[in-house]
């Protein structure tokens, strides 16, 4: 076996040209690797993995996000044969953690270098840490690295951060509540276990992988006996797809199924007109609301053309080179002087134009609206692993005036099993507002539900200042009415705002009813755009949550061109760790990423833990999320 170590680290540090990584499959972790073990690869931003994996005793599904080119971050949800989940529930024991990976180096002349964790935050069982560098030349990719914790069953070497310290010499074992951060576990514990292995790519959608793997099978959980430290597997990657065969330990057969793509696809920024008018304004016009722009003005004089426009879609730089191409295409001669709105909003106005021509004024009416199937899951309840509804939906807006919308939302279940969650919450503090999600959720498959009936009217008072005015059935939980303000300019990355509700409890039929529950929730917000070395957007908000605790949310996201985000958030209120429970404090992750074959955005939001405190209230829409698209720091 040393021979074997000796032998791969002398073909690491050998050099190559080659820069061409093929080898992105995840292992069970979800993380790209092998079977068990990591290796040093990454997928580029903005990426993601949607895994499953599928063993004795434990199976797992995870969701494995890239805001960064150099990280990896992973949510999962695990469930154990033969282990009770306890309290007298005749289920399966239940797991939930994150994992992470840095890059350290890529793959130059030297070999890509990684460190990472799994399950920090979680009960333990997975819990484990390691340093890991990857060497790939034509068709093979060799790995080899060191692991702490779950990962050093051998104790082949003493641990080298001991030399920092011996607090790097205690590790606990124990399995935790979850839900906690135990830093000081990190990178600790007596020694070290090594790890290597290599997966060679053949017939072009094939592939095989190999394995020393060191991982602890813990008593905790009974896993079969332990015949080897190798593991086999056997891919096979079909487009975005990838089906996996594994021989682990010499003793387990398991299978896994993983989907990744690259959310930020190469789309046209510009869509060509073939058939112009007679008129250059018409052909200006036609050739903007052919890239969805919408123009809601058009004047002119002898050497000046006034536009005012508005759009969803575009940020400031993609919107300015699709309104040059169209004024180029129709051979626009007068200088243009653009003004932004979005939602009847000014963002930027232009000058006043002497003796101008009023050429066209849009009269906003209308109706949009969509039909959709939709996936609702609610994953790892204690009645089990996974429940989940097949919603048909219908999506309106019904469109007043530039500024005034009402925004509907019905719902259907076509299927579901949402009628077997039974058991209540543990901790309801300090008022029953998200815990009781089981009592809604029982009720989506009888009729129709109404999701959404909101009316929202938005104005500006001058410039820079911004407020919107809504009011009705704001989500499936609560209804209500408020405001929102925001100061905002599209020249400055640091931007500020506030917002207030009156919201009212829905009853648990999705109807028009309420319970008797109410509460006036607020926050002060401010947004921080940061476009330099390590790009990041941060809001920072304070105020009363749904459940009248009070405290602050951080949130901090990666934007990319065309609106796709993947971001994390934490709040902390002046709810106890002790009164709040297993988590200890609210966090999760959230993307908004393009769904289907129109690219429609949607946005997705993902904690551990259904809990009361800390919770806001779900708009459609907030002022900041609608003006940033002219935001110069916008990508």
């Amino acid at each position: 076996m040393k021979k074997t170590f000796i032998f791969m680290a002398i073909i690491m540090v050998l050099k190559t040209f080659s820069d061409d990584f093929q080898f992105y499959s995840p292992n069970n972790h979800g993380s790209i690797g092998l079977i068990n073990i990591p290796s040093a690869r990454f997928h580029s931003a903005p990426s993601g993995i949607l895994s499953f994996y599928r063993g004795f005793p434990d199976r797992k599904a995870t969701l494995t996000l890239y805001p960064y080119d150099w990280l990896e971050a992973s949510v999962f949800y695990a469930s154990f044969k033969d282990r009770p989940y306890g309290n007298s529930f005749s289920q399966d024991y239940k797991d939930k953690g994150f994992n992470f990976k840095v890059r350290i180096k890529d793959q130059k002349t030297w070999p890509a270098i990684a460190l990472g964790a799994n399950d920090i935050g979680g009960t333990g069982l997975y819990s484990s840490e390691y340093v890991v560098s990857s060497y790939q030349r034509d068709n093979y990719d060799l790995h080899i690295g060191i692991g702490w914790g779950r990962m050093n069953h051998h104790n082949h070497f003493e641990n080298p951060f001991i030399i920092f310290g011996n607090n790097f010499r205690d590790r606990d074992n124990e399995i935790g509540a979850g839900g906690e951060l135990n830093l000081n576990n990190f990178f600790s514990g007596d020694g070290v276990s090594l790890f290597a292995g290599a997966n060679f790519k053949f017939l072009s959608k094939y592939e095989f992988k190999i394995e020393y793997d060191p991982t602890q099978t813990p008593g905790e959980i009974k896993f079969k006996e332990r015949k080897s430290d190798f593991n086999f597997g056997l891919n096979y990657a079909f487009k975005n797809y990838i089906f996996g065969l594994n021989l682990e330990r010499g003793s387990n057969i398991s299978i896994n199924f993983s989907y990744t793509d690259n959310f930020q696809k190469k789309e046209n920024d510009y869509v060509k007109i073939r058939n112009f008018s007679n008129s250059k304004y018409k052909n200006l016009i036609n050739s903007l609301e052919s890239n969805n722009i919408g123009v809601s003005r058009l004047e002119k004089n002898q050497e000046e053309l006034s536009l005012s426009i508005s759009q969803y879609i575009h940020s400031l730089k993609n919107l300015n080179k699709i309104i040059e191409k169209s004024v180029e295409e129709a051979q626009i001669t007068e200088e243009v002087l653009v003004s932004y709105k979005v939602a009847g909003l000014h963002i930027s106005k232009n000058k006043e134009i002497e003796n101008s021509t009023l050429l066209f004024k849009n009269r906003y009416r209308g109706l949009r609206q969509n039909f959709s199937l939709n996936l609702k899951p609610f994953i790892a309840a204690r009645e089990d692993f996974i429940k989940a509804a097949l919603l048909l939906e219908h999506d309106a807006e019904f469109i007043f005036s530039e500024n005034l919308f009402l925004s509907t939302n019905i719902k259907l279940s076509v299927a579901d099993n949402f009628d077997d969650l039974i058991y209540p919450p543990v901790n309801v503090y300090p008022a029953q507002v998200r815990s009781d999600i089981k009592k809604y959720l029982n009720n989506i498959g009888d009729k129709p539900s109404i999701g959404r009936m909101q009316l929202e009217y938005f104005k500006t008072l001058s410039e820079n200042n911004h407020i919107l005015f809504s009011g009705g059935i704001y989500e499936d939980m609560f209804s209500g009415y408020g405001f929102e303000y925001l100061n905002f300019d599209m020249n400055r990355n640091l931007n500020w705002g506030f917002e207030a509700q009156e919201v009212y409890k829905r009853d648990y039929d999705f109807g028009f009813g309420l319970l008797g529950y109410n509460n006036i929730t607020y926050h002060f917000n401010l947004f921080f755009q940061n476009r330099e070395f390590i790009p990041f957007d941060l809001k920072v908000s304070y105020g009363e949550y749904l459940a009248g605790d009070v405290g602050t949310t951080f949130e901090i996201k990666r934007s990319f061109a065309k609106g796709v985000e993947i971001g994390a958030f934490a709040s902390f209120t002046n709810v106890s760790y002790e009164d709040f429970g297993e988590g200890s404090f609210d966090k999760g992750i959230f993307f908004k990423i393009p769904i289907g074959k129109n690219r429609r955005l949607s946005n997705f939001i993902w904690r551990p833990l259904t809990k009361d405190p800390a919770s806001k209230l779900v708009k459609k829409n907030n002022i900041y999320d609608l003006v940033n698209k002219y935001s110069r720091f916008t990508p």
